[in-house]
């Protein structure tokens, strides 16, 4: 922790007031333009976990809690931030803007580390300013919502910096940091460090190599002490079983390219554009003997080679012998970091072209393709919310004992978050099925059951009431049944059914 400060204290004096002026200004311009977003998207499966840390009486009959952790170092971030703020929303908040903050100061000083140019980084900071799928891999270029993965991007993106810089044990510390929090973030950054190590082993001493080793090694003992529910698992089945593959690739598809849609790869056509006009406008300056920093050079092609075989090697893996430790860590998701280089590439080439004595028509063609890729292209839309599924659970929070069971729509999400009661269950919890083949048998029994919800008689909700005890049934008000209607609002009626 000292030698984080002392790194932090170092570059906090290389950051001019310009910077900070123009990235707060950038975030705030974001923050109008794509709102920030509470309850949503993962946060339905880690907000659940961090109420619960809080108050250990909540959920004590959900079977969710049954299966994972509560001691990721997230949520003890988390625990840590909250008393100042006494409202989990309030402390999202606070954490997202500071984190997109060190996201975008991350970008800006990578870029003009490679680049030495500040307009070239304000270039960059433009196109990466709306938030962009990347492939079929589930992942934005960056959220807008708070989640473990935002929390790791601004470390894994100053780990880079630190590389470019030939500060080796700075880079393998902050990578250690994004690990931590979120090993699937940095995981092929981990592999980026070692293989640059290996190319430049003459440029190190042994002791900048023996201390980067520990830094990764202390840094997986950490993670599975945080994680030993899950570790648990993977060593009890190190070869994933055809049964939990199957599960996993049934809800978590866009783990495996092989299974991508078509315009999922569709999305990255433009992180691969990006790189190639990269490379060829290198090669023009090569020609017009203006060559680029090797060393740089080395760093940018490692990123983007290791970045796009690790997806590769991961699919003839997967098919073949699916080791669980592999999977667990996502690598299809390595494209993430090849994203962000590209994105910082093709800034400097447009500038340079741009800036050229190039033919009219070429300049024409990246300025259009510039603002193409910045405003329209892959943008991320904010989800809408159902105010008045939160409305009601909101009143169930209010009026009904904290030990109440729920039958809810399975596949509406979130209603654990503003009601903090138990549930029978819900389909995008099933996005942790990776990591606990006890958990993936038991959430795809309880959405076996559940999937047709919709069409469900009176005698079918008493059925799954044998099964699964509930007390009380949320279900569209459409719907007219004989039960004791406790509650309803314009979309929907709480009933309780005894």
């Amino acid at each position: 922790m000292h030698y984080l400060l002392m790194i932090l204290k170092n570059l906090k004096k290389k950051i001019l007031t310009f910077e900070i002026i123009f990235i707060f200004c950038l975030i705030l311009l974001l923050i109008k333009l794509i709102p920030y977003q509470y309850g949503v998207e993962d946060q339905v499966i880690y907000l659940p976990f961090i109420k619960k840390l809080i108050n250990q009486n909540l959920y004590q009959d959900d079977y969710l809690f049954n299966y994972h952790s509560e001691a990721s170092i997230f949520f003890k971030i988390i625990k840590v931030v909250y008393p100042l703020f006494n409202s989990l929303e309030k402390t999202f908040s606070f954490l997202y803007s500071l984190t997109l903050f060190f996201i975008f100061l991350g970008i800006y000083k990578f870029s003009q580390s490679l680049f030495n140019s500040r307009i070239i980084s304000l270039i960059t900071l433009l196109i990466f300013m709306f938030p962009k799928w990347v492939g079929g891999t589930g992942v934005l270029t960056y959220e807008n919502y708070f989640l473990p993965r935002l929390l790791a991007t601004p470390f894994l993106i100053f780990s880079l910096y630190f590389l470019i810089n030939k500060k080796i044990k700075s880079s393998a510390m902050f990578a250690l940091s994004s690990f931590i929090i979120h090993p699937v973030s940095a995981a092929s950054l981990i592999i980026i460090i070692i293989f640059y190590l290996i190319l430049k082993r003459k440029s190190f001493n042994r002791r900048d190599i023996i201390s980067t080793l520990l830094i990764f090694f202390t840094a997986t003992l950490i993670v599975i002490l945080f994680a030993q529910k899950e570790f648990s698992q993977t060593t009890r089945y190190p070869i994933m079983s055809s049964q939990w593959l199957s599960i996993v690739k049934m809800r978590d598809p866009y783990i495996f390219p092989q299974l991508w849609k078509l315009r999922s790869f569709g999305s990255l056509i433009l992180f691969y554009i990006f790189y190639l006009i990269f490379l060829a406008e290198i090669k023009i300056l090569r020609i017009k003997n203006n060559p680029f920093d090797k060393d740089k050079m080395t760093i940018i092609n490692l990123t983007a080679i290791i970045s796009l075989l690790t997806p590769l090697l991961f699919i003839i893996l997967s098919e073949t012998i699916p080791i669980t430790s592999v999977l667990q860590l996502e690598p299809a998701r390595s494209l993430v970091v090849f994203a962000y280089l590209s994105i910082i590439c093709f800034a400097y080439a447009s500038y340079q072209i741009i800036n050229s004595k190039n033919h009219f028509l070429v300049k024409f063609f990246i300025f259009i393709f510039l603002f193409f890729s910045v405003f329209l292209w892959n943008n991320k839309h904010p989800e809408k919310i159902d105010n008045e599924f939160i409305e009601v659970q909101k009143w169930v929070k209010d009026n009904t004992d904290i030990n109440s069971i729920f039958l809810t729509p399975p596949f509406k999400k979130g209603f654990r978050i503003y009601s903090e009661r138990s549930i029978i269950g819900e389909y995008k919890e099933g996005g942790h099925v990776l990591f606990s083949y006890n958990f993936a048998k038991e959430w795809k029994e309880r959405i076996e059951i559940l999937k047709k919800f919709d069409d469900f008689t009176e005698e079918d909700f008493k059925k799954i009431k044998e099964i699964y005890y509930y007390d009380y049934l949320v279900i569209n008000n459409e719907r007219n049944l004989h039960f004791t209607k406790v509650f309803n609002n314009s979309k929907y009626s709480v009933y309780r059914v005894f």
